[in-house]
This record gives C-alpha cells, structure tokens and sequence, in this order.
C-alpha cells in the first residue's frame, strides 16, 4: 500500500518512465535467457533450410534420371516394329522378328550412357528361348522371379528394384515395365532396363550436408545403395526412426541418435520408384555454428536496450511537458473570463485535450452570456403577451349576448357571424390545452371560413380533402388558422373570381402531412425560396404580432417535435402555392 501511495504522487513523467525501465529490465533478462536457445533454432533452420535446397536440388538430378528411362519405356512402347514383330505369332519368323527387336533395343541407348543393359521377354513366344539372342528372350526366363506376377498384373507402371548380382555380373538398379498391344492393350512383353548403381548414384558422391552429412538412396525396406561401402551411410543400415521416415512415404525430417551422436535425417520418395533420397548430417555441426550468431545476438540486445532506454526518457518527458502546462492552465481558469485559447502545434490526443479544454472554456462562456440574453427575451416575451392579451371569456359572453340580441330582432346574418366568431373564439382558446385532434382544427377552420365569407360575400371556397383515418390524430392547436388566413389575405389580394383553398392531408408510415393549397397569386406573394427562408429564420419577439403568423407555426412545430418536423412551402398545379404541415403521427396528447 506504501509502495501505490507513493507512486501515486509522482509526476506523470516519472509514472511513465517507472514501467518502460520495469519492462526494459525484464527484457534483458528474457533476452539473456532465450537468445541461446533462439540462436541456436535460427541457425538450425538456416541450416535445414540449405540442406533441403540442396535436397531438392539432388532430387531433380536423381529423377531427370528416372524420367528417362520412362521414356525410354514409352519409345519401345510406341515403336510400331516391336509391336508388329510381337504380334507375329508365325514361329518360322522368330529369328527375324527378334533381330528387329534387338536392333530397336540397342538403338535406344547406343552409348550406354544411361543404361548398362536393356532386355526384352516375349510373351507367348516360347520359340524365342531356343534363340542364341543376348537381350531378347522368353518370358519363361524369368517366370518364377517374384516380382513377375507382379509386372503382369500393373504392367502399366514400371517397377524399379535394387539388384544385387541377380540378373548382372554386378551391382545394378534394374527398371521393369510390361509392353502391351497399343489396340487391344494385351501383354506382349517385359522390358528390363539395368543401370550400374555406381552410375545411378554418382550424382551423389560429392555433395556434403553442412561439414560431414552425405546423401544417399534407400529402398522402402532400408536396403542402402552405397557402392563404395561409405562407413557413413552404412551405420543406417538398421536405425529404426530412418526405417519409419521411409515408411511414412513423404517429404519429412526426423532427429536421431547413432553411437551417441544426434543427426537430422531428411527423407523425399523419388515417385513412381521404390527409392528414397535421405540426407542426414550431425547436429552438433549446427550447434557449433550458432554460437558467433548468439553471442553477436546478445551484444546487440544490451545495446539496443541501452537506446531504448534513454529514448524512453526523452519520449516521456516530451509527452509530459505539454500535459503539465495543460493542467497548470486548467487550474488557473476562472468562471466567466474570457476565454484564453491554448496552442498545441500537433495532431494527437494532447491536441484532442488541448480542443477540448478551449471548446469548454468557449462553451462555458456562450452559456453564460446566452442565459442572460434569455433572461432578457423572456421578460420581453412576457411583457409582449400581457400587451397583446384581451379578456377571452368577457369576449365571449359579449359574443352571445349580441347574438342573443340579433335573433330576438329577426337579424339572421348578424346572429350567424356573432354565433361562428363565438365559436371560432372558443376553439382557439381550446380549453388551455396545446393539442388537438385534426378533426377539432378542421372545425376550427370551417367556423373561421364562415365569418370570412360573410365578410367577403363568398370570395372563397374551400374544399377538405382530409382521409377519416387520420381525424383522430393529435395537433398542435392554431397550426392551420394562420395559413388559411395567409391565402384570404396574400395569395387572393387582387384578385376578383372567386379563390379556392383545398386542405388535403396523408398518412406516411409514422408521419402525417396536411397540405393546404391556393389557386391565386396575389400582390402580395413572393418567391417560394423567401417563404422558405422566412421561415427558418430566428424567431424575434420585437417584431409585430401580426408579423408571427406562419413563422410561429413553424416554430411551434419545431419546439414540441424536433428540427425534422415543421412547415415548408412548394408552388402547386393550380398556380397558386402549397404550405406543407409535416408532423408526428401522434394519436395520444404528450404536452399541453
């Protein structure tokens, strides 16, 4: 707990540089521990690396060998002569057909540059084994040799065997694939290819894995091919983890030890033979490798560990400096100053503090002044109202007993404009509420359409186009008033046919718009973009009452629905313009 207090009252520079010389510290210690170990594995690999480019390469030497005699294989199969001359079934023909067949062989490789011998056994021609031929025979010849079950049964593929004296007076890789009829695909012979094993591995007589390592071929049963008797390759003669790499018939490395001596043992099949070039090298020719590698490792970590660490010291004191001054400024502002804006010359998270600190600063002092301009607009908004107020009720007794009067004098259109401006009178005062429903403003506008056409002798005509599904949704009161007033008193000025006014209103998914459209363009209309304009402007209490119309509306809107709701204007069809109510599709009064 001593030890937290304590580095809780340190400066946040030192804070910073406490963890990055904890964690500099450890690193050297883990640098200390794993680099010889690290060094040792790189080099491993490096050097396994190189063996296995090495093997690769061995590996397309070996079987550029292999493919020709393939295609050795594939010219006898091809060779229309020795498909007729196998044909012939006419034993009187024989000698002739096997001296065409032992010109075709020794045509095929006529330097012996790649074979040491090519054989031919005829099937089904037993008169052939009467022949004094040297490489054509029979194929009773070699009947009882195991692997000619085997030939007959997968001719198709040749079969590579390591022969030991058998078939040769010396050591030989022997190559056997079945010639077949090219038409009915029937066998008609067996061809061996013998290859003296000193000329199938010298190749590899040469290369040299790492100091001592050597390269060598193998059979799937761990008979080695080591014509020369190397000591090296024969102490694998018998190792069991080189026996199971062989047996796995992939490319892997296996790790094993030989009179206490540990060697890495690489393994690739030579495909479509029995064969397996293995490489194998002693480890300890890598291990010894790697100790210049590990100690130039280690020398190069204490140094940089060094550098980092005085880099350390300069960042964390670079970082610092600007916090520090941040913080001295934050404790020197005061309420109500005028703001003092800090300069950070770079783009960060200092620089996001630095922002911050100065839109506060201007935040606060916005606040402050824009509360007492409200201050100010609300006692001018209240003085404004008590000016423009009249004595409702008084108003509306007065409109009955005039009304009273004139039905008792017989005086119908007196009492049918004193009975609608009462009414009129009495939906706009709407019982205090704020809301209403569609259906009640709609009333509200009709009671005021009649005492404007007994003013006006039936200038106007207006049309309700409003669908009975949205009647019952809420309105704010007085919405609709103000724009219908604004068409008898703009749009029809100057004009002498009668005006038409139609409201129309929709449902779109939660929202509801009422249009309320004019067929005149009087003198006192402008341009749809100065009403537009008009209308978003800031609303000030110093101007006229009669100055607010379509302005509060929108305004209203606004204050009890958000920015995305209000009013807007459009020009229409009938050439006269469109005022565009767009609310909320509210059903349930929220505010009052």
């Amino acid at each position: 707990m001593k030890t937290k207090r304590i580095y809780n009252n340190l400066s946040i520079a030192r804070k910073m540089i406490i963890p990055y010389v904890l964690i500099t510290a450890i690193c050297i210690t883990v640098l200390t521990l794993i680099i010889s170990f690290k060094s040792a594995k790189t080099v491993m690999e490096i050097s396994q690396h190189n063996a296995g480019q090495m093997m690769q390469s061995t590996y397309k030497s070996m079987k550029s060998q292999i493919d020709d005699i393939n295609i050795m294989f594939t010219t006898l199969q091809a060779n229309h002569n020795i498909q007729d001359a196998l044909k012939d079934t006419d034993t009187a023909h024989a000698s002739y057909n096997a001296s065409v067949i032992e010109d075709i062989l020794a045509e095929t490789d006529i330097y012996s540059t790649k074979t040491s011998n090519i054989s031919l056994y005829a099937i089904n021609h037993p008169e052939y084994a009467s022949l004094s031929s040297k490489i054509v025979f029979s194929d009773s010849v070699i009947k009882n040799n195991y692997f000619y079950d085997e030939i007959i049964k997968n001719g198709s593929i040749p079969k590579w065997i390591a022969n030991d004296n058998n078939y040769s007076s010396k050591s030989c890789i022997t190559a056997v694939k079945l010639l077949t009829d090219n038409f009915t695909g029937n066998p008609l012979a067996i061809v061996q290819i013998d290859i003296d094993t000193t000329q199938f591995v010298a190749p590899l007589q040469n290369l040299r894995l790492a100091d001592t390592g050597q390269i060598f071929i193998c059979t799937n049963s761990l008979h080695l091919l080591n014509p020369y008797k190397d000591s090296f390759i024969e102490q694998f003669s018998h190792n069991n983890d080189l026996y199971q790499l062989i047996e796995s018939n992939t490319v892997n490395t296996v790790y094993t030890s030989i009179n206490n001596d540990k060697y890495m043992v690489m393994s690739y099949p030579l495909n479509g033979t029995e064969f397996h070039l293995v490489g194998a090298l002693k480890m300890n020719e890598l291990f010894t490798k790697s100790i210049p590698l590990r100690n130039a490792v280690i020398i190069t970590s204490i140094l940089l560990i060094l550098i980092t660490s005085l880099l350390i010291y300069y960042i964390s004191s670079h970082i610092s400096k600007p916090i520090v001054y941040l913080a001295n400024e934050m404790d020197r502002y005061t309420l109500g100053n005028t703001p003092y804006m800090l300069t950070y010359n770079q783009n960060d998270e200092i620089a996001q503090l630095y922002n911050s600190f100065n839109n506060m600063q201007e935040r606060i002092y916005n606040l402050t002044h824009d509360l007492a301009e409200s201050l100010q607009i609300q006692k001018k908004a209240e003085l404004k109202a008590i000016h423009s107020q009249i004595s409702p009720h008084f108003l509306y007794n007065t409109l009955n007993s005039i009304s009273a009067l004139a039905r008792k004098h017989s005086l119908d259109d007196i009492e049918y404009m004193t009975s609608s401006l009462a009414t009129f009178f009495t939906r706009t005062l709407n019982n205090g509420n704020t809301f209403c429903t569609i259906s009640d403003e709609l009333a509200h506008i009709t009671s005021y359409m009649n005492i404007q056409n007994i003013r006006f002798s039936n200038k106007f005509k207006i049309d309700i186009k409003i669908p009975e599904e949205i009647m019952a949704y809420q309105i704010i009161n007085l919405t609709l008033q103000p724009l219908v007033e604004n068409c008898i008193v703009h749009a029809f000025s100057g004009k002498h046919e009668q005006g038409n006014i139609i409201i129309s209103g929709r449902k779109s998914d939660n929202d509801i718009y009422i249009d309320v459209a004019d067929d005149g363009l009087g003198e006192n209309i402008t341009d749809i973009r100065y009403l537009n304009k008009r209308v978003n402007e800031p609303f000030d209490f110093d101007n006229q009452i009669d100055h607010y119309g379509i302005h509060s509306v929108h305004n209203r809107i606004q204050l009890y629905y958000g920015s995305g709701y209000g009013l807007s204007y459009s020009y229409n069809e009938m050439g006269g313009i469109t005022a565009t109510i767009h609310i909320p599709a509210n059903k349930k009064e929220d505010n009052r």
